[in-house]
């Protein structure tokens, strides 16, 4: 009761604009362009708005939209854009779930809802989580090293275990400063997105799980009582709003924990209850905890695809400086901090290299020919992050650490090569260089060859969930009938988990506007076609028309970043050094990528051939046959004791 008064003074008023501003320049554009565009807008730039955006933030939207896939280069609406725009969440979340539908499991897709929902809500720490060292404290068990979202993730398995033990949940979360009407929110997000998900056909629905009359009977009681409860408690609420309302004295009152709180009816528990019995609290807790390094694994990459490009690259001179004074970069600005609330932002020493991952042995070095000044490490590490926040300093929010080659060059745009594959630049901005020989080669070529597999399966995915059928559409549902999606996703997850644990050794450098001016070759140079092409044979390669290089998949281009003086040296060294095969035993001087074209090509066609022109006289498995060698007949065969005999009787008859 009674009406309150803001007072300003005249120099504020003065500065006061004349009207608010419009909604349409204040917020992301993204979500909006999109369902423009699936409502069949063609030209977003000419649309009448009543109040127009700012230019630059449509073109960044429509940007944004090309990078995840949701717009093509002409802005035409994809596959992966009809899906994302039937969610009703950011963009990045959205893809997030078409992502993790396609890519995990049944029973492990209840952790990519509810880290969608767990990022698309409000924080869910109050005002004093982070000034409360007792509320730290108590959450230090449930924080994860991996970032925010994990740590998010893992507080809301820890609020479902407490649902699911005790009747409570307010003094747990009171203890750690968590704002609990948030977990419920994000437990009614989640299974929203779960049933928009099922009506685009992008999950399944699973089989209502069969109760036994006992379970039946205990759980209809319990429905009744909270039904019960929650009556009870709206008739409170009426009769309270009959009565006189008068303001407290004194805002302060001492709180006690350890307090029971059963006594008041929490209408949000009851509600929660409700819908959510111990067995689904039970299936909640086991699809939203990531149990195995492999789907903790799985997990970080869905949600990393789908927020990328949003990585950042520590600042070289990190290790000279406070936690508070960590310098990061990412691709769209530069000279950002790491949030001080953040998991990260505490804990800042875990994203440094040690003495003990920095390769410290010259003489390994100086064998290669590398004599860069940057530190050789397997652990560099790149921050994945939601969003940028702008106060008096820009912050990253939400950031969780990956592996920095691996993640790059399985995620990037644009990858571009050296001819020795020694430097290898992603996105026109991040250059890592490998100074071992064959090791970036290879390291590039199974992730080609894993994301080649991750967009055959969104895409399988995808063409399933669409309602309209067509020629194509069932001639590709008739290829992968054979192969079920468990096998698939299960055989992807594998080399996935063994691809990230990969131990390579690499140098990761932030590129400025000067060093792109001289990095590329250009289009001066004939580059000879590649054919056939060891990235993809099915790939037609192609020059580009300002980088140079030639382009051997939709974003590798080979051949068109300029060679420093060591890796120069290094790939005429390594072309010189005659190389033996290991299948055919084959020596000859050949370029990383002759070599790669040899296994791949040549060697498998001479395995091949002996197969099919192989006399009856070739050794046959079988395990006691051994080699023997016929005095009247000059054969060579493999044969068992007893068709030795009978091949000796049948050359002394003859």
């Amino acid at each position: 009761p009674g009406v309150c008064y803001r007072i300003y003074s005249q120099e504020q008023f003065n500065d006061m604009d004349d009207f608010s501003t419009p909604e349409v320049s204040r917020v992301p554009l993204a979500s909006l362009l999109l369902l423009m565009s699936s409502l069949g807008v063609s030209d977003v730039r000419r649309f009448p708005f009543l109040d127009t955006p700012p230019e630059d933030a449509v073109e960044n939207a429509l940007l944004e939209l090309k990078q995840h896939g949701a717009l093509t280069s002409n802005e035409k609406l994809t596959a992966l854009g009809k899906a994302l725009a039937n969610l009703p969440v950011e963009v990045c979340l959205a893809k997030t779930l078409v992502v993790g539908a396609a890519t995990l499991p049944p029973h492990k897709l209840d952790s990519a809802l509810a880290l969608a929902a767990a990022l698309g809500i409000r924080s869910i720490y109050t005002t004093r989580a982070h000034r409360d060292f007792e509320c730290e404290n108590a959450r230090k068990p449930d924080e994860s090293d991996h970032g925010d979202p994990l740590t998010l993730l893992s507080l809301y398995c820890a609020w479902l275990r407490e649902k699911r033990d005790t009747r409570g949940g307010r003094a747990w979360c009171r203890r750690r400063g968590i704002e609990e009407q948030r977990l419920y929110e994000l437990t009614k997000l989640a299974a929203q997105l779960r049933s928009l998900l099922q009506s685009s056909n992008l999950m399944e629905t699973p089989e209502p799980e069969s109760m036994s009359s006992a379970e039946r009977a205990l759980r209809h009681g319990q429905v009744k009582q909270l039904k019960d409860a929650r009556r009870q408690f709206k008739q409170k609420a009426a009769n309270d709003l009959k009565g006189k309302k008068r303001l407290k004295m004194s805002s302060w009152e001492i709180v006690d924990e350890n307090a029971n709180d059963d006594e008041d009816i929490d209408i949000r528990d009851v509600e929660f209850r409700l819908t959510n019995d111990a067995q689904r609290i039970q299936s909640l807790i086991a699809g939203s905890s990531a149990s195995s390094g492999r789907d903790l694994v799985m997990l970080k990459l869905v949600l990393c695809r789908a927020l990328y490009p949003q990585v950042a690259v520590a600042d070289g001179f990190n290790h000279h400086k406070s936690v508070a004074e960590q310098l990061y970069h990412t691709w769209s600005k530069p000279f950002v901090f790491l949030h001080p609330t953040s998991y990260f932002g505490k804990q800042s020493k875990i994203l440094q290299l040690t003495e003990a991952d920095i390769l410290s042995d010259m003489r390994e070095l100086n064998a290669v020919g590398y004599d860069g000044k940057l530190p050789v490490s397997s652990k560099h590490q790149i921050l994945c992050y939601l969003s940028l926040l702008e106060t008096t300093k820009p912050y990253i929010v939400n950031s969780m650490r990956m592996p920095a080659a691996q993640t790059l060059l399985l995620l990037a745009h644009s990858i571009d090569t050296n001819i020795g594959f020694t430097r290898i630049v992603c996105d026109s901005w991040l250059l890592l260089e490998f100074p071992f020989p064959e090791t970036g080669l290879k390291l590039l070529m199974k992730a080609v060859k894993l994301r080649q597999r991750w967009d055959a399966l969104i895409n399988r995915r995808l063409m399933d969930a669409n309602p309209t059928k067509s020629v194509e559409s069932e001639l590709e549902k008739q290829k992968h009938q054979k192969i079920s999606y468990e096998e698939v996703q299960h055989e992807l997850s594998c080399d996935m988990s063994s691809y990230m644990t990969s131990e390579v050794y690499y140098t990761i450098k932030r590129l400025l506007p000067g060093d792109l001016k001289v990095l590329y070759c250009g289009n001066d140079e004939a580059h000879p076609s590649i054919d056939p092409n060891p990235f993809d044979e099915n790939f037609v390669c192609r020059p580009h028309e300002k980088k140079g290089g030639v382009y051997v998949t939709d974003n590798v281009v080979y051949n068109c970043v300029v060679d420093s003086v060591w890796s120069g040296r290094n790939y005429e060294e390594m072309y010189n050094i005659p190389w033996t095969c290991p299948k055919c035993e084959l020596t000859v001087c050949l370029s990383p990528l002759e070599r790669l074209h040899h296994q791949q090509f040549t060697c498998s066609l001479k395995e091949v051939k002996p197969k099919e022109d192989a006399p009856k006289t070739s050794r046959e498995m079988k395990p006691n046959a051994k080699e023997y060698k016929c005095e009247t007949c000059e054969q060579t065969l493999y044969l068992t004791p007893v068709e030795i005999l009978k091949h000796k009787k049948g050359c002394k008859a003859k």
